[in-house]
């Protein structure tokens, strides 16, 4: 019997890469999965209409995986996420320079306000790299959720919590976004000098 469960699980992910070009069995079942429940009459017309809505988006473009938690959420499943696969050192570098603006050229620029890291030291890479882990990680992950549903079904006190984490971001990206405009002109400068 075990053996021909891994035949029928090697036949779906063959199947699923002729396709696709890519190994991509588990996501062409959440999108079987959410149609079955869009096209479900016994499902409750708000449960069909989720699915529906994550087929849309699914459609659009977005990803498939935050459309079938969402489905799977309004039926009240819960599911684990499946692992992403995590960016090599080398992937994370590319990002992290993309994100800075700076690539891996140490910065000579004096900053006025708060003491930084120092980007030389281990200790602020290893924060670079939690940062650009962490926001990996959350990318894509509010698209298939309610806010409405989602609001109203928290404490009050987790989503005070949400809010001041959302406007400690929010400070945080005004702050970089100065900072990167700030080097951006001044690099410009330098080269008209």
């Amino acid at each position: 019997q075990d053996q021909f469960r891994d035949l029928v699980g090697s036949a779906r992910k063959r199947a699923a890469q002729l396709v696709t070009g890519r190994e991509s069995s588990t996501r062409m079942e959440q999108i079987g999965t959410i149609r079955d429940v869009a096209d479900d009459p016994a499902q409750p017309r708000r449960i069909r209409e989720i699915a529906a809505a994550a087929l849309e988006r699914i459609r659009d473009g977005h990803p498939v995986n935050p459309a079938y938690l969402s489905v799977q959420a309004a039926l009240g499943n819960k599911v684990a996420e499946p692992a992403k696969p995590r960016p090599t050192d080398a992937e994370l570098a590319a990002i992290a320079g993309a994100a800075t603006g700076r690539g891996s050229a140490p910065s000579t620029r004096t900053r006025s306000g708060p003491v930084t890291n120092n980007p030389a030291t281990p200790r602020f890479a290893a924060t670079q790299r939690m940062w650009v882990l962490t926001f990996h990680d959350l990318d894509g992950w509010l698209g298939g959720l309610d806010p409405a549903d989602l609001a109203t079904s928290v404490t009050a006190t987790e989503w005070a919590a949400f809010k001041r984490v959302a406007a400690q971001i929010r400070a945080f990206e005004l702050a970089g976004d100065t900072a990167r405009t700030e080097a951006v002109a001044a690099a410009g400068a330098a080269r008209a000098r």
